[in-house]
């Protein structure tokens, strides 16, 4: 006779997933190997086929008072919020720091959320943002360099202080297998707001002259500009702005852009093909950005941030 073992947290996660397809308890049953009185009693022990949760039922048959359990295992309200937030592209620091904005009786830690995550035997992890259990550096990309450029050695203090709105930096990202269409990614240092644009091509009258459309387009004019080594960036007097260069393989030299490209990578997988990503996707995804918070940002977003610069201290500005 085969012996009876307990239902796993694994299980109890399929068995909500079969609920909310409205699969019946046989065929959750069946999902899991597990007979359908089973099934029925369980889900009859914890909320009901319309009630049931299977951190709640997890945490129950577990025991709030059990050693080695964090407050994140002792609540479900909390566990429930990081879920959530992560399938939303958030990362665990700014889950962390959402949350204990908002919160007062409760407080939490980002390392309290990766220790959490990382006992969870669901493949949780997949979730976080860059999707591995050990974070590690991109590595660096030797660009060419620009006749005539002018370095960002030579950028003021104002701007690199960001005392100030209206100073950018700007990329190219490519996908896999297209190394000619792209998306031109620009970034307000101040507020970290981006703006994502799709070219066609990746020369540089192309993506200067993308931009040069967009700018136009943006609600405060763009006073400087600051780009890598990349041919695409030779036609950059088009814009009519101060243009700085990094050094050849400084790109932590415009550490902003880097950040928000590793972001729009999160709503935009390298391996997608180009041409099934279209200037609406990124509109919507540039937006989707622009609406989480930051902890940089003292956990308000980057639009709340242009928002208040711009009805605070930039009333009166001529564009």
């Amino acid at each position: 006779m085969e012996q009876y073992t307990r239902i796993t947290k694994q299980e109890r996660y399929l068995i909500e997933l079969g609920i909310r397809s409205r699969k019946s308890r046989k065929q959750i049953g069946l999902s899991i190997a597990r007979p359908t009185k089973t099934v029925s009693e369980e889900i009859k022990r914890n909320g009901g086929y319309l009630g049931y949760y299977a951190a709640e039922a997890h945490y129950k048959r577990a025991g709030s008072n059990r050693k080695g359990y964090s407050k994140i295992d002792r609540n479900v309200e909390l566990q429930k919020y990081i879920r959530m937030k992560l399938l939303d592209g958030w990362s665990p620091e700014v889950i962390a720091g959402r949350w204990n904005k908002t919160r007062k009786d409760i407080k939490i830690t980002h390392e309290t959320i990766y220790t959490w995550i990382y006992k969870q035997d669901d493949d949780l992890y997949l979730m976080l943002p860059r999707k591995k259990k050990k974070r590690g550096n991109r590595p660096q990309r030797i660009k060419r360099k620009i006749p005539n450029r002018v370095s960002i050695h030579d950028r003021s203090d104002y701007i690199n202080n960001r005392s100030e709105i209206g100073h950018y930096e700007g990329d190219l990202m490519f996908q896999k297998g297209n190394q000619s269409q792209n998306i031109l990614s620009i970034v307000e240092r101040k507020s970290r707001k981006i703006t994502l644009i799709k070219n066609e091509s990746k020369r540089s009258d192309v993506v200067m002259g993308a931009l040069q459309v967009a700018k136009d387009k943006i609600p405060y004019p763009i006073r400087t500009i600051t780009f890598d080594n990349g041919s695409e960036f030779t036609k950059h007097s088009i814009l009519g702005v101060d243009t700085y260069f990094c050094d050849p393989g400084s790109p932590w030299q415009k550490g902003a852009i880097e950040n928000v490209n590793g972001i729009v990578r999160r709503y935009v997988d390298y391996r997608v093909n180009i041409k099934e990503i279209d200037q609406e996707t990124l509109n919507y995804v540039a937006k989707k950005i622009n609406d989480k918070p930051r902890k940089i940002l003292g956990y308000l977003t980057p639009n709340e941030v242009f928002s208040q610069l711009y009805n605070e201290n930039l009333q009166g500005v001529t564009f």
